[in-house]
């Protein structure tokens, strides 16, 4: 999904985000919140070579709010602000955000108007 496609949607929040595929592997990416999905996608371009490498098989993820089945805190290290998203399918992504409180809130908040 395209950015154009996410606007014509309503972006309601948006950040750069890393996304942590393990406890050590911290991938850049961008986070988008709409009306009706949370979408992450991955930043192609810091990859090279050895990047693609290490970060075979990773994805990002486009997620229907009606989806969700959790929205918590984690913590990585000393970092606390870890949004970590669970589907119905028991998948679980972290990703490392600015402040978590905001992001939590406006995914329930958007959840809970559809």
């Amino acid at each position: 999904m395209n950015k154009n496609e996410l606007q014509h949607e309503g972006i309601r929040k948006e950040e750069s985000v890393g996304f942590l595929r393990n406890s050590i592997n911290l991938i850049q990416a961008e986070l988008y919140l709409t009306p009706r999905r949370l979408v992450l996608e991955l930043d192609e371009s810091n990859f090279g070579f050895l990047g693609n490498l290490f970060r075979f098989g990773t994805k990002g993820f486009n997620l229907f709010l009606k989806d969700i089945k959790s929205v918590r805190q984690g913590k990585n290290g000393l970092q606390r602000n870890i949004l970590e998203i669970t589907d119905k399918a028991n998948r679980t992504y972290r990703l490392m955000v600015q402040r978590y409180q905001e992001w939590e809130q406006a995914i329930r908040k958007l959840q809970g108007a559809n």
